[in-house]
């Protein structure tokens, strides 16, 4: 469980040292495989209704989707200034 929480972070902190050791082969290539990745989640997400033909087509979108989702609701909790009540619908 606490994976799910931190990924997030590995990922962000793994594209930026990625970057900055560009020109060490082993970083070369752990960028660009997290590049590809990240394509691959865009084209998913751009391309919604045909890959849902493609096996695991969707797979990057949602793992990328899920992430961000963390990322937001965490900055949202972290720097809202309401608090959040739930109100009950009839």
């Amino acid at each position: 469980k606490l994976l799910r929480w931190i990924l997030p972070f590995l990922l962000i902190a793994m594209l930026v040292s990625s970057g900055l050791l560009w020109s060490q082969p082993l970083y070369r290539i752990a960028l660009l495989g997290q590049l590809a990745f990240y394509l691959w989640a865009a084209l998913g997400f751009l391309f919604r209704r045909r890959m849902q033909q493609v096996r695991f087509g969707l797979l990057g979108y949602y793992l990328l989707a899920i992430h961000l989702a963390f990322l937001v609701g965490l900055i949202k909790y972290l720097f809202a200034r309401e608090g959040g009540t739930w109100q009950r619908v009839s």
